[in-house]
């Protein structure tokens, strides 16, 4: 067992951070316990206890196997000695004999010495460089030590090998009364997925390019703070970090870009400041047809109540769905990020965020960000719903509020019933007014989404007079 311990100097104080959530992962530990006194007597004096935990994926969010991979795993062991310290540092050991069972799990074995007193195990993922040039002193609290463990960012896009941290709580110590304890542990990757779409036709609108601007100089592995799920609302931002770094341009094909940009965590700025202090991304693409490229600046902005504009979480997934291009950008990436949003609409969706999630067939899933739509009365009015789902084929069809298809209707990718259309992409469904509603009462319709053995059904309002 490779253990690393370093004394704490007294003259060390303590420094504090507030902290935290794209896509869970799950791992199973696989703890080889020994005796650190190594005395043979008692329950915690046995040697070679093995101690395994076992758990089950969780994927609620699109990921893909590089944002799952890991490839190399650490432990830090944390005891609490009674004091009233907390939980301190005491040794860290490298994970082993490390296995890949599918895209979003993996096993590993650690050995840890036995341990009356409480114990907390932080759980590292692809930091191992990070961790070996800063390690932990020993007494350190968990602030200490997640303050010390920083990834520089550069220009170049980040594209893998993504830093993750979890945390495991044994209340009890190690003990070999742990056998065959079924738990999850999950770990945070520290960084955010940014995804651009767009509904246009190329006639309209033909993205180019995607950057970012204004992004974090540094990334602190571990956050400060989280809820009991694991999920932050709080970014950690080492205080040395700077907002200065332009990633490089990531070229666009088709009108999208999936699994391209990942960004560090992001503060809100005042409001005073969203202009010139937010990270932003800039998109590049021709308008009508062009042969010049201008570019659109998009703000990280959820339609979520109390979320900050600006703000960019770890391990949470947004989508920047371009729902509108109504003329030519700005001449260079650099003003577009000077200036206020203009000549383009986009829908922000975090889906870490979104509760409606529909599991389909072990790995297939379907998410809308709303089930629940209202439209102006007047024609020319839109509303939508973005949708996330690894189903390319599902279909919509006018239905009753039960979810039966409504007599003389049909599905497929566009519904029209004279008053609304309702069309249907991979990203978005659009609904339209194409007539007035003449009723001084508003009318509520539904539709019904079919993706693979799924039965989901929307309620439009289309407000009256």
């Amino acid at each position: 067992m490779k253990q690393v311990c370093q004394k704490k100097s007294k003259a060390n104080t303590r420094v504090f951070f507030i902290l935290l959530g794209f896509v869970l992962l799950t791992i199973i530990p696989i703890f080889t316990s020994c005796n650190k006194d190594d005395d043979g007597n008692g329950e915690f004096g046995s040697k070679n206890v093995k101690v395994q935990f076992y758990t089950t994926n969780l994927s609620f969010v699109r990921q893909t196997s590089n944002e799952s991979q890991i490839n190399e795993v650490q432990a830090m062991v944390f005891i609490d000695n009674g004091d009233g310290g907390g939980y301190k540092y005491n040794y860290s050991v490298e994970g082993t004999s490390l296995t890949h069972s599918d895209t979003l799990s993996t096993t590993f074995d650690l050995e840890i010495y036995t341990e009356e007193r409480p114990v907390k195990i932080f759980i590292f993922a692809n930091s191992n460089g990070i961790i070996s040039n800063n390690i932990p002193l020993v007494g350190e609290t968990e602030n200490e030590v997640k303050q010390k463990l920083i990834k520089p960012v550069t220009s170049t896009n980040i594209t893998g090998n993504f830093p993750m941290w979890g945390e495991y709580l044994l209340p009890s110590g190690i003990s070999s009364t742990l056998n065959n304890t079924i738990t999850q542990l999950k770990v945070l990757r520290s960084i955010a997925r940014i995804d651009v779409s767009t509904t246009k036709t190329p006639s309209d609108f033909t993205m180019t390019s995607i950057q970012a601007f204004r992004v974090n100089s540094q990334i602190q592995i571990a956050p400060n703070n989280y809820t009991g799920s694991l999920l932050v609302s709080d970014p950690s931002i080492p205080i040395s970090s700077v907002a200065t770094i332009t990633t490089i341009p990531i070229p666009v094909i088709a009108n999208n870009s999936e699994s391209q940009l990942y960004l560090p965590e992001s503060e809100a700025p005042t409001s005073a400041n969203q202009v010139a202090k937010a990270t932003c991304v800039i998109v590049g693409g021709r308008y009508k047809g062009s042969a010049t490229v201008t570019y659109y600046r998009i703000d990280i902005e959820p339609n979520i109540a109390g979320y900050p504009s600006g703000q960019i979480l770890r391990n949470h997934h947004y989508t920047l769905n371009i729902v509108n291009v109504s003329a030519p950008g700005w001449p260079t990436p650099e003003e577009a990020a000077e200036n206020i949003s203009t000549n383009i609409e986009v829908g922000v969706q975090d889906w870490t965020d979104a509760n409606i999630n529909v599991g389909l067939d072990g790995n297939d899933y379907f998410r809308l960000s709303s089930r629940n739509l209202e439209i102006e009365r007047v024609s020319g009015s839109t509303t939508y719903t973005f949708v996330a789902t690894s189903v390319l084929d599902y279909t919509i069809q006018w239905s009753d509020a039960q979810g039966n298809p409504l007599p003389q209707t049909s599905p497929g990718e566009v519904i029209d019933d004279g008053v609304l259309r309702v069309t249907k992409s991979r990203n978005i469904i659009t609904v339209e007014a194409i007539a007035d509603n003449p009723s001084t009462n508003s009318i509520l319709r539904y539709f019904l989404i079919v993706a693979k053995r799924a039965h989901i059904v929307v309620s439009v309002v289309h407000a009256g007079i």
